[in-house]
């Protein structure tokens, strides 16, 4: 049989390839149609095709192209399998990468780290199990965020007015654009601020 793998492989075989390479900040990833083998997702490949991962991609905006962009694929390796057009090309193990499943403990936010590792690790894990960080010990969800370049002390807030919350990182800052606290609806940085107030300087656990 033969399987539609949501990866440039061998790069990101496993059960999540959009996410981790969201994550990992890549700035392209693809399709590949591969025939089954007895390993995980190391057959050989049939058909290949590149898909731009843009900037404002989460994982889920990436999922959706990327189905629509597989269908098509499919539809191509079938049709060369039924001409007997088909081509093999054997992947390079020594190039494999993986992508293991996500667990939830992968969300959270260790403020330490650059702004940019950060913004794509909320980017990459929306909307499962999405990024995280803690607020007087309750689960607070980021589900927007942009890179600032301001600096500070790791996890502390620059800026909480009624417009912007502002969070330093280990390089650089994080404008947070939508969060969810535990319990609670989705809401823009603003409406949450306006019902919980948060003071500058205030810092979140590391």
């Amino acid at each position: 049989g033969i399987n539609l793998h949501p990866s440039l492989l061998p790069k990101y075989r496993g059960s999540a390839p959009i996410p981790w390479a969201i994550i990992k900040g890549e700035k392209e990833t693809g399709n590949s149609i591969i025939k089954i083998d007895e390993g995980v997702d190391s057959g050989p490949i049939i058909l290949q095709e590149r898909i731009e991962i843009k900037p404002e991609d989460t994982a889920r905006s990436l999922s959706e192209r990327m189905a629509e962009e597989g269908a098509s694929l499919l539809l191509k390796a079938f049709s060369l399998f039924k001409e007997k057009r088909a081509e093999l090309r054997t992947q390079n193990d020594a190039e494999a990468t993986f992508a293991p499943k996500l667990k939830k403990s992968d969300g959270l936010i260790n403020w330490k780290r650059e702004a940019v590792e950060i913004h794509n690790l909320v980017r990459g894990l929306a909307p499962w199990p999405s990024a995280y960080t803690y607020l007087e010990d309750k689960c607070l969800k980021i589900w927007e965020s942009e890179i600032k370049q301001e600096g500070g002390k790791p996890g502390e807030i620059l800026e909480a007015n009624k417009d912007q919350l502002l969070i330093a990182c280990g390089k650089g800052s994080l404008l947070i654009k939508s969060l969810q606290r535990e319990g609670k609806r989705r809401m823009a940085a603003n409406e949450f601020l306006r019902g919980h107030p948060l003071k500058k300087n205030f810092e979140f656990r590391i």
